[in-house]
């Protein structure tokens, strides 16, 4: 099997893992444990702090050691800990320090993957970006609804080692597939990051643009119950939106020319403007429209995943790990303070005026941005 194929067959045998795992061990410890929101919340923050703070030391971890023994361990370490946590459920502080373990070495799979997916041929690498695009959000569209029949019929802890037990074959997987030449880069300490200003302006970029959709994303339960829509229409709405992702990766994968920089800004745009458009159907009770734009903001979120895969494994080997675990970090702190923000938008005025309150900034910061790089023939150039 080539590493082409083999790069977007672990990703998505990862992703699968990724998603049983997330869902079952929320579920588990907000039911089985009897906790309640504040210690669900820490849970949330056990997974995502880790991969966040860590950035610069998986840049160090990756580039110094073999990159397949590296990955294997690291795919074998979520899994044996995946086990591990299972006996320690009911204690709530070993089980927090056991998935934070868990997280770190999650957080490395990303810079290896980049790592790997940079020494693919440049001509390859547009269409690569979107066929992981498409595994990503085929795995996000299947898994979480199988995960929570297979939760209601066997159980939480049974969704969780079968999570466990795909990490534990991605990791063999990982280990006898890839080809890899040895990237190991022993000037990494000497130099330190390679990751200059243009690429920490993307990193702002993309941060914003996380942070908007996070405040909203994490939140849509509760914001279509609160516009009086039903289960059943939010429901479609995040199918929809499944298609778009879908959509657009399969589009994307036909495409052979490289991804400029100044997509991922006008993608995002276009995005916060259709938060507007949310906004207006929600303000005139014109809800059932909502799929509709649900499917298109999904279209654009996953071309932007692509414009950023590609620009990521466009670098060069050292810079394509720097850059995975810097934007690794970033989408996870977004993660974290974008729904805050929202709940607290949604707390003290309303579910739209969040939606217009995250249009106004993403717009008026993309539209001014696009004009600044325009300006500056802002192109991506490695």
């Amino acid at each position: 099997m080539s590493n082409y194929k083999s790069i977007v067959l672990l990703i998505f045998l990862a992703s699968i893992a990724s998603w049983f795992d997330f869902i079952a061990v929320l579920s588990l410890f907000a039911s089985d444990s009897k906790s309640g929101p504040l210690d669900t919340a820490l849970v949330s923050i056990a997974m995502l702090a880790p991969p966040a703070l860590l950035s610069r030391h998986y840049t160090r971890l990756v580039n110094k050691y073999n990159l397949k023994a590296g990955l294997t361990f690291a795919l074998l370490a979520r899994s044996i800990l995946t086990f591990i946590i299972l006996f320690f459920v009911n204690n709530y502080l070993i089980a927090l320090i056991l998935l934070a373990c868990r997280a770190a070495f999650s957080g490395l799979f990303a810079p290896q993957i980049s790592l790997i997916a940079s020494n693919v041929v440049d001509e390859l690498k547009p269409k690569l970006s979107a066929h992981i695009s498409l595994a990503n959000n085929v795995s996000k569209l299947v898994i979480p609804a199988a995960g929570g029949a297979l939760a209601v019929a066997f159980g939480n802890t049974f969704v969780i080692l079968l999570g466990g037990l795909i990490l534990f074959f991605t990791a063999l997987f990982a280990f006898f597939s890839l080809s890899i030449i040895n990237t190991q880069n022993k000037e990494t300490k000497k130099t330190g990051s390679p990751i200059d200003a243009n690429h920490k302006l993307e990193l702002t970029h993309a941060g914003l643009y996380y942070f908007l959709v996070f405040s909203m994303s994490n939140l849509l339960p509760y914001i279509f119950h609160d516009i009086g829509s039903g289960t059943l229409l939010f429901s479609i709405a995040i199918s929809c939106s499944a298609f778009g992702n879908i959509s657009a990766g399969i589009i994307l994968s036909k495409n052979k020319t490289n991804i400029y920089r100044l997509q991922f800004l006008i993608n995002a745009l276009f995005t916060c403007l259709l938060f507007f458009v949310i906004y207006l159907l929600i303000t005139v009770k014109f809800n059932y429209a909502l799929p509709i734009v649900f499917a298109l903001t999904g279209y654009f979120s996953a071309s932007i995943q692509v414009n950023i895969t590609n620009n990521t494994i466009s670098l060069t080997s050292e810079k394509a790990t720097s850059y995975s675990a810097r934007f690794q970090s970033t989408q996870n702190i977004a993660m974290l303070a974008g729904p805050i923000f929202g709940a607290t938008v949604i707390e003290y005025f309303s579910s739209e005026l969040l939606f217009l309150t995250s249009s106004l900034i993403g717009v008026v910061y993309f539209t001014s941005t696009i004009l600044i790089s325009k300006r500056t023939k802002y192109e991506s150039v490695h």
